[in-house]
């Protein structure tokens, strides 16, 4: 099972007490699954129009909020198992891996809710949260929270349908944006932040909690790494420095000049040939009275400008 399939689970199989949820969630069901951004029309059964759910999950969420708004009588109506019809079409659906469910377009009684609107219809904070959920379970994906790059994306038919959503996700302070790829419209989330709160609106919020966790461990490693890779490049910095540092006090001494030098550039120079790999801070305090890393780095700038002068 994939990521995105658990979170949809998830979120299907989420408590739903209030009315007015369960409402908007059948209403975005029938809108997405029944309208142009859904499957699509599929045929006729009984002279009835039919709309076809391949997840066996959302299936049972339709009918499960079909029966608590409905009753069991108009969901039994509206509601087919179409796999266990005698058809040439089940068997067909049958054999080529997925168990289809189909419904028919008779839930006119939860309102004319149009997408494009969603955003101004639904006042209250948690029928949005709803849609948003319901938005996700028909056609989102998710990556794992492992993946330092974090998306998710909502896929619609029109324009105004995923502007919507945008908006949706903008009254919960969730940065989002929208763009088009083929014949789709795509709003997504690209960061850690905008995807854990999302999870947590929506209802998913032990899946909110792992990306918080991931985000954190990323956090960690990356500064690890940025002081690993300071104090790797403040090493070789040394060592390149005293490399030059060591070859000009050689050629000083094998050309006779490093006898004429001051007696404190000498002394320094001398613990430089001793102690090849210290730094200006460590040959300081070496000496006596000591000195700090700026003053021996001054010191030590004459001696290869001397070295250089004497090319």
């Amino acid at each position: 099972m994939s990521y995105t399939e658990n979170v949809r689970k998830i979120l299907l199989w989420s408590d739903l007490k209030k009315r007015c949820c369960r409402l908007t969630e059948l209403s975005v069901f029938t809108c997405l699954l029944c309208g142009k951004s859904g499957l699509g029309e599929v045929g006729e059964i009984d002279k009835d129009l039919v709309f076809e759910v391949r997840n066996e999950d959302v299936f049972s969420r339709i009918r499960f909020i079909s029966m608590k708004l409905l009753g069991a009588g108009k969901t039994a109506k509206a509601l087919i198992d179409f796999s266990a019809l005698d058809t040439p079409e089940a068997g067909g659906a049958i054999s080529s891996g997925f168990r289809p469910y189909y419904f028919k377009e008779l839930f006119t009684e939860t309102g004319d809710l149009k997408l494009s609107q969603i955003h101004q219809d639904l006042i209250n904070e948690c029928c949005r949260a709803a849609a948003l959920r319901v938005f996700f379970c028909v056609a989102g994906t998710i990556s794992p929270p492992e993946n330092p790059k974090c998306y998710i994306e909502l896929y619609f038919a029109e324009e105004d349908q995923a502007q919507s959503c945008k908006k949706i996700l903008e009254s919960f302070s969730i940065r989002s944006g929208v763009s088009k790829r083929r014949n789709k419209y795509v709003c997504y989330i690209k960061n850690a932040e905008g995807v854990s709160d999302f999870l947590t609106v929506t209802g998913a919020a032990s899946e909110s909690i792992k990306f918080q966790v991931a985000k954190t461990g990323r956090e960690v490693n990356n500064n690890v790494n940025r002081v690993m890779n300071c104090d790797l490049a403040n090493i070789e910095k040394i060592r390149r420095c005293a490399e030059n540092e060591t070859r000009a006090i050689e050629k000083l001494r094998s050309t006779g000049q490093y006898y004429s030098l001051p007696d404190d550039l000498r002394e320094i120079a001398k613990l430089r040939l001793e102690y090849p790999d210290a730094s200006h801070n460590e040959l300081g305090a070496l000496l006596n009275p000591q000195l700090g890393g700026s003053a021996v780095s001054k010191k030590m700038k004459q001696i290869v400008e001397t070295a250089e002068a004497g090319r």
